[in-house]
């Protein structure tokens, strides 16, 4: 079951510990860098998170202070490149001149933005969009942030 805001975590895959001081974010963010990376290098399923821990050189046992399961180190990986993708899409495009130039101009510079935003982490982006297939949350997600993207 989804929560009221779906910006916030589900329910089901809900942050164990919400980090408050410098050096449990820069952990916490340390867990999801490493995921992502592991994510894109061999993907979703083949990650586990004695990897990600390893990987984020933090113990097993620390990684599960912060993340329930493997999903929910999903859900938060998606939920930061999704952010990353919608800001940078939102700057880009936001320096495109419409003013003085032909239409034919402005789709070209338009879509040499999209296919520069979009080749940038492509692995990743693909799992990504991979699993937003087969959860149901990051589903619900990626639906509401293509809402307030096109909207």
């Amino acid at each position: 079951m989804m929560s009221e805001n779906p910006s916030s975590p589900p329910e089901k895959a809900k942050q164990r510990r919400q980090p408050k001081q410098s050096r449990s974010v820069e952990t916490r963010n340390s867990i999801l860098d490493a995921a992502g990376h592991l994510f894109a290098e061999q993907g979703y399923e083949k990650t586990t998170t004695h990897q990600i821990a390893a990987r984020a050189d933090v113990s097993v046992g620390a990684l599960y202070r912060y993340f329930s399961d493997k999903e929910a180190i999903l859900q938060e990986v998606y939920r930061k490149e999704m952010s990353v993708l919608r800001d940078r899409i939102l700057e880009e495009f936001s320096t495109i001149r419409i003013v003085d130039f032909d239409v034919r101009t402005v789709v070209r510079e338009a879509l040499g933005k999209a296919f520069n935003i979009f080749s940038e982490g492509a692995e990743l982006q693909q799992v990504l969009n991979e699993q937003s297939r087969k959860v149901e949350e990051l589903a619900e997600l990626r639906r509401t942030q293509e809402q307030e993207l096109f909207t």
